[in-house]
């Protein structure tokens, strides 16, 4: 590609195709990437059947006259069949942008831009960045998933076995049950007042925890649960998460029975690398000297 914005850099340096199956767009590239996207504009010009329609240059050289700097992704989306560009803010920053110091080749590509070009090159589907209410959205369900594993965190250091979590639709209500050793449930309700009836210690760290999902809980597990659920499982594979839903209710039920294998843990405290022997020669020692034992005279 060339034009009043492109810029001539070899990002593609392979010669192992033939010099006809080339194609340089002031971009290095083969007719085989454009063509694995028939659906495209360049995947169709490139096609075996319009090659009667094309007059390169040189051999293998095309004007296009569109915009050098967003055709950089473009040109990354039949590379790799995903959109490359992160937000308003990118930059693309050329190899060899010093050989043509009149042009400035680090100014952000516009998600307008980019917008315009996918279009004009028939690029499909693509989500051209993200908006600023999906990042926000995006923030609070991250803090979720972080809020329920330091939930997990903190079970686990109280040797805990069990704990549910409920969400209701009407968002004024949220319940933690948990049963840190298999004594009376401790019921969180928030808002409204905490009623104890076991671990106080750890009623109002598990409150503090859940509170701030109170409104968006149960919206986020109706329509992230399973994705939550698969992560939490390949990073916890040991614990048992679930999840319920119920009349108005979502609830997340985790069980920690598995967690606590003597064998996995023993490795990862500083108990690892004592000796079990010492204890029994103790023990055999103190048998030794017993009241009939280490030579006393009767």
């Amino acid at each position: 590609m060339s034009g009043r914005e492109a810029n001539n850099c070899n990002l593609f340096d392979n010669n192992k195709l033939a010099p006809a199956e080339r194609i340089v767009l002031n971009y290095d590239t083969y007719r085989s990437t454009l063509t694995a996207y028939p659906d495209t504009l360049l995947g169709a010009m490139f096609a075996d059947r319009n090659k009667a329609t094309l007059h390169p240059t040189n051999g293998n050289e095309y004007f296009i006259d569109r915009n050098g700097r967003a055709f950089h992704y473009v040109l990354e989306f039949y590379r790799t069949g995903k959109n490359l560009w992160l937000d308003h803010t990118a930059a693309t920053t050329f190899p060899n942008s010093s050989k043509h110091p009149q042009q400035d080749w680090t100014l952000p590509v516009s998600r307008k831009e980019l917008e315009e070009e996918f279009n004009y090159f028939l690029i499909p589907g693509q989500s051209i960045g993200a908006s600023l209410t999906h990042k926000v959205a995006a923030v609070k369900l991250d803090e979720f998933v972080m809020a329920l594993k330091e939930v997990i965190s903190t079970v686990v250091s109280c040797y805990g076995y069990e704990v549910t979590i409920s969400f209701t639709m009407e968002d004024d209500e949220m319940e933690v049950t948990t049963d840190t050793d298999k004594t009376p449930h401790a019921f969180y309700n928030i808002p409204g007042r905490i009623r104890h009836f076991s671990k106080p210690s750890i009623d109002g760290i598990l409150m503090g925890i859940m509170k701030p999902f109170q409104l968006s809980g149960y919206h986020i597990i109706s329509m992230f649960g399973k994705d939550v659920e698969r992560h939490i499982k390949s990073e916890m594979p040991e614990l048992i998460f679930e999840l319920f839903p119920d009349l108005g209710f979502y609830f997340i039920y985790m069980n920690f029975k598995n967690c606590y294998d003597h064998d996995a843990i023993l490795p990862n405290s500083c108990l690892l690398g004592i000796d079990p022997t010492v204890e029994e020669e103790d023990d055999v020692a103190v048998s030794a000297g017993g009241k009939n034992g280490g030579g006393g005279s009767e």
